[in-house]
């Protein structure tokens, strides 16, 4: 009776579970649709839909999600999961009811025999973890396709696509529908967030910082964060440790292989070429293929890369391990992009190395503003011109109905270190006021362009303007450009005369997005600028906002004397900016830019701020480096004793229990003091 009673408990309990995760559910649209109407065609389509995407992503959940959307009884409805087949010997060659068996209990096996060979309603057979067994996937060709009858639909969930002879054989080609599942986006990021009971948009961005949008991590991180209330995300270090086992399982036993994918997790993209450089030996074809058949790396437009949520989970796993390694990594990736810039490379490729050569250098702010490819939302730029001009003219009506305040914040890679950017109601309102669009539209419609997403709404727009011979005139008479052009001597203005066919230089008149709240969209339009760098001219805009007067600095930037306005408000000064990169001065503004950036960001820690002994701030800054014990004892000359009393003062004074929590306090320190 008690056996019973427990049995009935337990139900319940997974029941209540289940319910929980359907009512938080957010997000997949589009996936739940696009199933929705396969399953709703008759004959199906597809002898199998699969469904892939990295672990974690929520795979699952989705297929309970579409059977509660399709309202599918369990007699409509049947998993079996991949996990409980390890125990079935040579798997490939045995039936399915026979693999039921093996795995379930007598009812639930009667349960799959009534499933199968009812004919009067459509069904849903789904096999889930497929990655799990190596023979799975065989399995499922010779004999799940045969035995189950066409009115069932196929469902197989994995971590990677199918490939091997489902990419060989265009019957299977045909037959197959693949659906990879992304990552969340912000807003069903902060939906989630608001489900779980936190409404401030505050704490949507920590979570959006720390979980890129994965599922998994979105929900064990804003559980501990209703546990404990103001904690730092990025020392949960026991959260972040089970993620990494949960990746890291594929590479563990392989130390080159973990080696390679160390520095993979430091580059944006990867090929032979650079891994062989930063890996500073030639990697082998053979190598390079076991990177490519991890469950988390994907091709791209660039080369291959690590998906951007583990990336950043590995990424920063690597760097507290050994951080005098992982720094020596990022000092090699920068040095790569620098040869490459200057090895007379295509322009397409050498605003990509200048790109990812200013990633490198390491400043917190650009990365953070610049760098944000954690959307799952694709986003490509537009030409405009007479077709669809009107797109511009709508983007601005209608942002002069919605001249709202925000904050949004940008966090740094791997930290909790924030840039907020704030715009007042105020300001947007005298955007509005300022910017003439049919005024701007004589200059050309070039000066205009608008980011889309993928499914082709439109997310933001960026006015740039060419100086030449015919816009100056413009230029002088426009607001916030005004004051810049109407300082310059004859001399000056003599230069940038140029005829209407070329460019003097370029003026970023706006940086604008539809939608403020994802900071991705608006990092999409930032570095999108990058191209202007190859301008070969000047580079000027004026702004009256803080985040970009700091981005701007942080790229070299120098104010302009006398150039400031006030044509934003009599109490709001706007400065102007201008960065020259005319001719040989690119590749000394690239220099000097390294130089600006690697400026104080030594592992110094401050002297005043910190109650340690001289001999206690050089273990301090050896702990930091990565150094081992043995490494610190060899380098001051003294015994490992010696320094286990020296960690041990360390522990105590920063109130930390352990090397990892102290290196992250430690840290702190050095980045409040620089």
């Amino acid at each position: 009776m008690g056996n019973e009673n427990w049995n009935k408990e337990k139900v319940l309990l997974t029941e209540q579970v289940h319910r929980t995760e359907l009512e938080l559910f957010v997000g997949r649209d589009d996936e739940l649709h696009q199933l929705g109407e396969l399953f709703a065609l008759e004959p199906f389509p597809y002898r199998l839909i699969q469904l892939h995407g990295i672990a974690g992503v929520g795979k699952t959940l989705l297929i309970h999600k579409l059977q509660e959307r399709l309202q599918l009884g369990s007699g409509e409805f049947f998993t079996i999961d991949c996990r409980k087949t390890s125990r079935i010997a040579n798997l490939s060659s045995r039936s399915v009811l026979d693999v039921v068996k093996k795995l379930y209990r007598d009812d639930k096996v009667n349960q799959f025999i009534d499933f199968i060979t009812k004919s009067d309603r459509k069904r849903i057979l789904v096999i889930d973890h497929v990655d799990e067994h190596h023979e799975a996937e065989e399995w499922i060709r010779e004999s799940v396709a045969h035995e189950v009858p066409e009115q069932v639909m196929i469902m197989v969930a994995g971590q990677t696509p199918l490939r091997g002879p489902w990419l060989n054989s265009p019957a299977w080609q045909q037959v197959t529908k693949k659906i990879e599942l992304q990552k969340l986006s912000f807003l069903d990021v902060n939906q989630y967030v608001n489900k779980r009971g936190f409404l401030e948009t505050s704490v949507s961005y920590k979570l959006w910082n720390a979980t890129k949008g994965h599922p998994l991590a979105l929900s064990l991180f804003t559980s501990r964060l209703i546990e404990e209330k103001n904690i730092n995300l990025q020392e949960q270090f026991d959260l972040i440790q089970y993620m990494v086992e949960f990746f890291i399982e594929e590479v563990k036993h392989d130390r080159d292989l973990r080696a390679l994918i160390e520095i993979c997790t430091i580059l944006h993209f990867f090929n032979e070429d650079n891994l062989s450089y930063i890996y500073q030996q030639p990697v082998s074809e053979t190598m390079f293929d076991q990177v490519l058949e991890t469950s988390f790396v994907k091709q791209g437009k660039n080369g291959w890369f690590v998906d951007n949520f583990i990336r950043q989970l590995l990424n920063q796993y690597f760097k507290h391990r050994n951080p005098r390694r992982f720094k020596d990594i990022s000092k090699r990736c920068a040095a790569y992009y620098r040869h490459k810039i200057f090895s007379k490379p295509d322009q397409e490729y050498l605003i990509l190395y200048i790109s990812e050569f200013i990633y490198h250098l390491g400043d917190n702010m650009i990365t953070a503003s610049l760098y944000d490819q954690s959307s799952p939302v694709h986003y490509s730029l537009q030409s405009i011109d007479e077709s669809n001009f009107d797109e511009v003219e709508q983007y601005f009506e209608d942002r002069k109905k919605q001249a709202l305040h925000y904050e949004v914040d940008y966090y740094q890679l791997n930290s909790e270190e924030k840039y907020s950017f704030k715009v007042s109601k105020e300001h947007n309102q005298r955007e509005n006021q300022l910017i003439d669009v049919s005024y701007l539209k004589q200059l050309g419609y070039d000066v205009f362009r608008i980011a889309k997403d993928h499914n082709g709404q439109m997310t933001g727009l960026s006015i740039v303007i060419p100086i030449n011979r015919k816009t100056i005139p413009y230029l002088k008479e426009m607001p916030v450009t005004r004051s810049y052009f109407n300082r310059l001597a004859k001399a000056e203005m003599s230069e940038m005369m140029v005829d209407e066919r070329e460019t003097a230089g370029y003026f970023i008149r706006m940086i604008d997005v539809v939608d403020p709240k994802d900071p991705s969209r608006r990092s999409y339009l930032l570095y999108s600028l990058m191209p202007l760098l190859l301008s070969g001219g000047r580079i000027i805009t004026s702004t009256p906002l803080k985040m970009y007067q700091d981005i701007l600095k942080r790229f070299g930037f120098e104010q302009v004397k006398g150039a400031t306005h006030f044509d934003y408000g009599p109490n709001v000064p706007s400065p102007t900016y201008m960065l020259d990169v005319r001719g040989p001065k690119l590749v000394a503004y690239l220099d000097q830019l390294a130089a600006q950036l690697e400026q104080g960001s030594g592992l110094e820690l401050p002297r005043k701020s910190l109650p340690f002994s001289p001999r206690e701030f050089e273990v301090a800054e050896l702990i930091m480096e990565g150094y081992t014990n043995d490494e610190i004892a060899s380098t001051l000359s003294v015994s490992q004793i010696t320094v286990k009393k020296h960690v041990s003062n360390l522990l105590k004074k920063m109130e930390v229990k352990n090397r990892a929590l102290l290196i992250r306090r430690l840290l702190d320190y050095v980045k409040n003091s620089n």
